[in-house]
């Protein structure tokens, strides 16, 4: 997409104009969004889902990509061990290191976190940070069935 320009005084916002920098960035906004399936992974053993649920969903806006992103543990799950990671969606790499915010949250709702992570280009959603803990197999809590992280935000491409 192209940057945003102005017309030259004196001259007239013409169709081309119009179409370029007004209808076509408004309906970026109101395009579907896209779902991916994060890949999920941990520094020293690796997670598996078993019968858990990992879904993501991103739209691209321009250079802006809006992104929410949610991990249930199930029965089956076996959360590995080390610090925990998601993969961003393939197309929608961020420009340059970045944070977005998230929760994560216990099945009965005694323990509530907020979160914050960090994106790079090469690795995705990487050392996500609660209360100054990494998150992963015991950090917040021990996982659980029910128990769920959620990472919601936008980050530029």
């Amino acid at each position: 997409m192209a940057a945003p320009v102005a017309p030259s005084n004196g001259d007239f916002i013409n169709r081309a104009f119009w179409k370029t920098e007004v209808s076509d960035r408004w309906s970026e906004l109101y395009s579907p969004w896209t779902y991916y399936a994060p890949a999920w992974s941990a520094s020293t053993t690796a997670p598996t889902l078993g019968n858990g649920t990992l879904v993501g969903a991103y739209l691209v806006a321009g250079k802006t990509v809006y992104l929410r992103m949610r991990l249930q543990i199930g029965s089956g799950t076996s959360p590995g061990s080390g610090a925990w990671s998601f993969s961003l969606p393939a197309d929608a790499a961020p420009a340059f290191i970045q944070t977005m915010q998230g929760f994560c949250a216990s099945a009965d709702g005694t323990a509530r976190w907020p979160m914050s992570a960090f994106l790079t280009t090469a690795n995705g959603v990487e050392r996500m940070g609660v209360s100054n803990n990494i998150v992963g197999a015991s950090v917040p809590f021990s996982w659980a069935a029910g128990d769920q992280l959620v990472l919601t935000g936008a980050y530029e491409i």
